[in-house]
């Protein structure tokens, strides 16, 4: 009953020493206090590792409380065992014995402060039931007394503990436990700094790596230092070593000399502020330093503003999309080619029921001249008219051949062309539905040939011829035909040109689209071009305008010329002219 009473004395005694600790502190060095509070805050606020700050609070205590030893344990995830934080006037066997080491009701002056979330006060470790376990170990090292101050946070959580040891039995004054609640508070401030700055590198990390796993490069500039941080992709983009250090004028001597300008003016728009607060995507080109490859960089970027209003960083991300841009391109002209044979196909269809009626239509003019040809004297005046008129009809029921042939997708015949005597051949019917007040010139250089279908290729000159008669009108003009080979002599050139109105950028891209026109209703079928372009690649050529308005228009017909190895029966692929 003796040792109970004795004990029950021992334990209301500490509540008593506690309870004179946690009063309102009478005479404290408040200046030194918060002179030393500051310089803490100080070095916490430069970004200080959380050792380094809790080693500084320790000191503090000793400074502020002599002669006090200084302990700050952290308490672990798991709630239950604390480890060490710093000791820096302990033993270093002592600390590390104390690390790990697990809370409960009666684990010393720590274990016991970090379980029941309270200050705990032992005056003599040689005498306390709360040291019963590790008394002797502590003892060893001359270690009389512990007060210990849980660090709790707002929400009741522990985070671990600081106390103050003495080598001889001692109770705490107002004054030395005055001094252990705020550096308890500053333990406290000095954690949650740490978590923040943990979770911000955590994100970062994550953030590096779904950047880098998506192939973006990252930039960051402080626009107030010129500090420029690029990220490895970053400079593995731009053709850069990893231990390249940028600057400001790194990136703006990378950019592609036409994109320089440009670049610059964005960029000091939003290093200038200018009210530039939203995200920014811009496309550049560059030529990479390693290989002097020239790539098409994109970048997304914002400029970041202080709490005066004023631009602090530039951050973004980059991303080479030099192959993603040539793919969309090859995809929007697959589509078009698609578009397009479409187009030829229904033109095609059409053409063929039009062909019909017109070959019907042509038989009576065809037999009809030639009967009255035979009837005539070669003398007659009106003989030769005649003649020009079976003709014509001739040429015309060949058209339409041709014309029936392609919408059935037949193989069209082939042989050697010259484009100089094709030209000599078609030019008195042409001459026909031309203007006298527009002028046919020619000029040949050479006599090119082509393996090619003879009635087709009129055709594409008719079109051509036609076309820039057309676009002349009844003004006065010319139209020159030029023939002439290219690339060395392997390439022959059929080119039309007119000193006509001219064709704007617009209109070129869209020339040789099926059913397009730059003339008024009524005035064209849209079809004329795109049959001529039709027939040139199907002969494995090319059909090029060069045109300015005000200017006239040049169009050339470039075809392989022909070797005598190109005389074999065309392939099933040359059947339709859109292929």
């Amino acid at each position: 009953m003796a040792m109970a009473a004795a004990k029950e004395r021992r334990i209301e005694s500490q509540r008593g020493a506690t309870r004179r600790a946690t009063r309102t502190p009478g005479r404290l060095p408040w200046k030194a206090l918060l002179d030393e509070r500051g310089k803490i805050i100080d070095l916490m606020a430069s970004g200080a590792p959380l050792k380094e700050t809790l080693v500084e609070i320790a000191h503090m205590v000793e400074r502020l409380a002599p002669p006090a030893l200084c302990s700050v344990l952290l308490l672990q995830p798991d709630g239950r065992h604390l480890r060490h934080g710093a000791g820096p006037s302990l033993p270093d066997a002592y600390n590390a014995a104390i690390n790990d080491l697990e809370i409960g009701p009666s684990v010393g002056s720590c274990g016991t402060a970090a379980y029941r979330k309270t200050p705990v006060i032992v005056s003599d470790i040689a005498t306390d039931p709360l040291w019963e376990g590790p008394r002797e170990f502590a003892l060893s090292f001359g270690l009389r007394a512990c007060w210990s101050q849980p660090v709790i946070r707002h929400d009741g959580v522990v985070l671990g503990t600081i106390a103050m040891y003495y080598r001889e039995p001692r109770k705490p004054s107002d004054r030395d436990f005055g001094v252990l609640q705020p550096s308890a508070g500053l333990v406290r401030l000095a954690l949650a700094q740490h978590r923040k700055e943990e979770e911000l590198r955590t994100a970062e990390a994550r953030n590096r790596i779904a950047v880098e796993a998506a192939e973006f490069g990252t930039y960051d500039i402080d626009l107030g230092t010129e500090t420029v941080n690029w990220s490895r992709r970053f400079k593995e983009i731009l053709g850069v070593p990893e231990s390249f250090q940028p600057q400001m004028s790194s990136l703006p001597s990378i950019i592609h000399a036409d994109d320089r300008a440009r670049f610059n003016a964005g960029f000091q728009g939003w290093a200038g502020g200018e009210g530039v607060r939203d995200a920014r995507v811009n496309e550049f080109r560059i030529v990479r330093v390693d290989d002097g490859a020239e790539r098409l960089l994109e970048l997304r970027g914002r400029v970041l503003f202080n709490t005066q209003d004023l631009p602090s960083r530039a951050i973004g991300i980059c991303a080479d999309v030099t192959d993603k841009r040539a793919a969309e391109r090859n995809r929007r002209e697959t589509e078009q080619k698609v578009h397009q044979l479409q187009k030829m196909e229904a033109v095609g269809r059409l053409a063929g029921g039009i062909a019909h009626d017109l070959n019907n239509t042509l038989m009576p003019i065809l037999g009809l001249s030639k009967l009255a040809m035979q009837e005539m004297s070669p003398l007659d005046p009106h003989h030769e008219a005649m003649e020009l008129i079976h003709r014509s009809g001739k040429r015309a029921r060949d058209l339409v051949n041709q014309i029936l042939t392609f919408s059935r997708k037949e193989e069209i015949a082939r042989e050697a062309v010259s484009f100089a005597a094709l030209v000599k051949e078609s030019l008195p019917l042409l001459r026909i539905g031309i203007p006298a007040t527009v002028a046919i010139q020619t000029k040949f250089e050479g006599n090119p040939e082509v393996w090619a279908n003879r009635g087709q290729l009129d055709q594409v000159l008719s079109n051509l011829v036609t076309n820039a008669a057309q676009a002349i009108g009844d003004r006065r003009g010319f139209i020159r035909i030029e023939v002439s080979t290219v690339d060395d002599g392997k390439t022959a050139r059929l080119a039309v040109i007119d000193d006509g109105p001219g064709i704007d950028a617009a209109a070129q891209q869209r020339l040789f689209e099926p059913f397009f026109t730059t003339k008024k209703i009524g005035e064209g079928t849209g079809l004329g071009l795109s049959v001529a372009h039709g027939i040139v690649t199907s002969h494995g050529g090319r059909i090029e305008v060069a045109s300015r308005p005000g200017e006239g228009a040049t169009f050339q017909v470039f075809l392989p010329l022909f070797k005598y190895t190109d005389a074999a029966p065309a392939p099933a692929a040359d059947m339709a002219l859109a292929k």
